[in-house]
């Protein structure tokens, strides 16, 4: 298994036992896990972890994207971007994605064994095809059915290397000689994934944030990976994962928030006909939301005051210009107006 979810169902945090704060339970819960050789955790929360790998392509918070095309070196910067990260405050289950290490089994053929025994090099291959994975060597009728008739070696004659080196080869003279007479056989870790994004490949490494934003933790590591990650030309990294959504929604809000208070200041001079009183109610906007932040440990009369600001101001300027259309300021004499205010 190279990776799987597992997911677990928590008790009412009443019920809790061996911690009091979900930090805490996943520190605990980690440290019992690092018992397990090879194996490497990482703790989120279901939906949200689907939801970072469906738009981000990464299960992680944020994801640190290293492009270049050598796969070896690709794997050393990902550790030497580990290696950094590591005392950033605020990562926790900083993971970089295998992209090597899959053992494979090579087959080198000696050129000069094969040109000496006067064998090509598509003849070797047909017969490793022909022995492990098999190969048509006729037809099979069933009245209008037709299938081909695959023949390869029997499943205990291929289940080691051995059984590769001692495979034998047919001589144009009509003799035999073993595979590894005229080939290196052996074992070697090739690539176990080639992630590509873009048209470059690139290795992931990820991580979590406990304990502080995404963005300052974002900000600490570019300062870091800025001063001491050297790269080879043609070698860059970006950042995805929540700190890619929250760049997007940034970027998103710079037009929609000018574009939404645009609206509104026309709105307002087409219902007073005044840029005068359209620029005082306007400037409700910016000084309510500062008198809301005033009190935030009481969040609901924050909200009400907030309200309460962007309300009275167009019934004052309304009410004023009913009553004394020529002059803004000067308070309204009716007993109305008085109620209004």
């Amino acid at each position: 298994m190279e990776a799987g979810d597992m997911i677990i169902i928590m008790k009412d945090k009443d019920e809790w036992t061996s911690a009091e704060t979900k930090e805490e339970l996943m520190a605990k819960m980690e440290e019992a896990l690092e018992e397990i050789p090879g194996a490497t955790t990482e703790f989120s929360q279901p939906v949200q972890m689907r939801m970072n790998e469906l738009m981000t392509g990464v299960r992680s918070d944020v994801a640190i994207k290293i492009f270049g095309e050598d796969i070896d070196r690709l794997v050393s910067a990902g550790d030497e971007v580990m290696g950094l990260i590591q005392g950033v405050p605020g990562v926790t289950d900083a993971r970089a994605e295998r992209v090597a290490g899959l053992p494979q089994i090579t087959v080198k053929y000696n050129k000069d064994k094969l040109a000496l025994y006067g064998l090509n090099v598509g003849d070797m291959n047909r017969v490793v095809r022909m022995g492990f994975a098999g190969e048509a060597a006729g037809t099979v009728y069933e009245g209008e059915k037709r299938f081909d008739l695959v023949v390869r070696l029997a499943e205990d004659k291929r289940q080691d290397i051995n059984n590769l080196k001692s495979l034998y080869v047919t001589l144009p003279s009509g003799s035999q000689i073993p595979l590894e007479q005229v080939a290196d056989i052996q074992f070697e870790d090739g690539p176990m994934q080639i992630s590509r994004e873009e048209g470059r490949r690139r290795i992931v490494v990820g991580f979590n944030v406990r304990g502080r934003d995404v963005q300052s933790v974002v900000k600490d590591i570019q300062a870091k990976l800025d001063k001491s990650l050297k790269l080879p030309a043609g070698y860059y990294t970006t950042y995805g994962g929540q700190f890619e959504n929250l760049q997007q929604a940034n970027k998103r809000l710079m037009v929609a928030v000018p574009v939404a208070l645009g609206l509104i200041f026309v709105l307002l001079y087409f219902t007073f006909k005044s840029v005068k009183q359209s620029i005082l109610i306007f400037t409700a906007i910016p000084l309510s939301a500062i008198g809301g932040r005033i009190r935030p440990m009481a969040a609901r009369h924050a909200v009400q005051y907030f309200g309460r600001c962007r309300l009275h101001c167009p019934l004052w300027c309304g009410s004023a210009k009913r009553h004394r259309t020529d002059s803004l300021f000067q308070p309204a004499k009716t007993r109305r107006h008085e109620r209004y205010l």
